[in-house]
């Protein structure tokens, strides 16, 4: 996949995996200068000093004391969610590779209620996201269904669901399609599923 490549040249090794392997066999640095930070930085971080802003205004006949009402759930989500980190790392994502995700979850207020507030996220790897092929909306607005995943330790997945169990799954030439997904023995990828349901 492109994006993987660009992730790649980005923020990890910007050698060909088989010219540095040559290199090394000869015994031969490889050294790397990596120039391209400061470019993706300068886009990102002119985004971060403008940042998009949601104001809830009535609209004709609407009720100002709701709008407000909202404006105030929207603030407090902002700041629980540390807004600006959330979109500069989604910001990272789109300049580097040319797609990122950002999502609204919930989460327990506190260890000790049941009470749920909502967040905001930036996903850490767009390519954990499998999004409808047949969506033709840019921002997925149409999107039918779509795939979260997250990569496990067998530790991990075991402490933050410990009533579950694993299970192999055949998933035919997906492997080649999408790669990062398969990961060896050692982890386990969980996999949210959403879907639009229509009445």
């Amino acid at each position: 996949i492109r994006r993987n490549e660009d992730a790649r040249m980005a923020w990890r090794d910007q050698w060909d995996p088989n010219l540095r392997r040559q290199r090394e066999l000869k015994n031969k640095p490889c050294l790397q200068f990596n120039t391209l930070q400061q470019k993706i930085k300068q886009p990102v971080n002119d985004f971060r000093q403008a940042m998009p802003q949601v104001d809830y205004i009535p609209s004709d006949g609407g009720d100002s004391d709701v709008a407000d009402l909202f404006d105030g759930l929207y603030r407090a989500m902002a700041a629980r969610s540390n807004l600006p980190y959330q979109w500069g790392v989604c910001a990272d994502w789109v300049v580097a590779t040319g797609l990122g995700y950002i999502r609204i979850a919930t989460d327990y207020a506190s260890p000790t209620s049941f009470d749920q507030v909502e967040f905001v996220k930036a996903i850490d790897d767009p390519n954990c996201v499998v999004m409808d092929p047949g969506a033709q909306d840019p921002f997925g607005t149409d999107a039918q269904w779509a795939f979260v995943s997250t990569a496990l330790t067998k530790e991990e997945f075991q402490r933050q669901y410990p009533k579950a169990e694993a299970v192999s799954a055949n998933f035919g030439d997906m492997g080649r399609q999408y790669p990062d997904w398969f990961i060896g023995d050692d982890m386990i990828r969980v996999v949210e599923y959403f879907r639009v349901e229509h009445e």
